[in-house]
């Protein structure tokens, strides 16, 4: 079968030309499907706290609620700015995903879940206000009986979309954030702010993922 594709001579096999490599084309963006995402993370036995997200890039200090601080890699965020993306790129916002650790214990899972309030800012104006548990992980492995959790199916379409066909956008150098804050809770049967459980009782403490999912412009060169 004859595929339509140039044909290469024997003199030009090992000197490629312009037009059979990747060009670099100056103030040129283009676009693939990439998520931005940072780290929660709150040890065993600590009263959990208010933290935005998206503020302390890779390779910055960070420090873990009743933890030691720590320089974060690229298992933590892939953010290379505080707060903003680098000129001049931009971010397509479709859909954010909350990803918690599957070792989490399900007392912690489900205070968390349930008290959390998460907020998606762009330049400090709240574009998304919900509970976590509206914004499900879309990935990771799910069960019960084999002690294994997952914050909703495992299904990549199971996240929270955000509005419009192009999603919410976020322009080069435009601040952005995500608040995770589990501290404003006034139900009588919660009894405020909780404390993550002991290491004794299976506690983990929490340690959780904010996905922004959707199209990043980036430039080619």
């Amino acid at each position: 079968m004859r595929c339509n594709l140039p044909e290469l001579l024997s003199s030009q096999v090992g000197r490629p030309k312009h037009r059979v490599r990747n060009p670099l084309r100056t103030g040129i963006l283009y676009q693939f499907r990439q998520p931005f995402y940072d780290y929660y993370g709150v040890t065993v036995n600590t009263l959990v706290n208010d933290q935005r997200l998206f503020q302390i890039p890779r390779g910055a200090q960070y420090t873990p609620a009743g933890g030691a601080a720590f320089a974060k890699t690229e298992y933590h965020t892939n953010m290379t700015q505080a707060g903003v993306l680098p000129s001049p790129q931009k971010l397509y916002a479709k859909a954010i995903a909350l990803s918690l650790a599957n070792d989490v214990n399900v007392t912690d899972l489900n205070r968390f879940l349930n008290d959390t309030v998460l907020e998606f800012l762009i330049s400090e104006r709240p574009y998304l206000t919900v509970h976590a548990f509206k914004c499900p992980a879309a990935g990771g492995a799910f069960g019960f009986s084999s002690g294994v959790l997952s914050n909703g199916v495992p299904t990549a379409d199971n996240q929270f979309i955000t509005s419009g066909q192009l999603g919410e956008v976020v322009e080069q150098l435009q601040s952005f954030a995500v608040r995770l804050n589990p501290t404003r809770v006034t139900r009588a049967d919660a009894g405020g702010t909780f404390t993550t459980q002991p290491a004794a009782n299976g506690g983990t403490g929490i340690n959780c993922h904010v996905y922004i999912d959707g199209l990043w412009s980036r430039e080619v060169n």
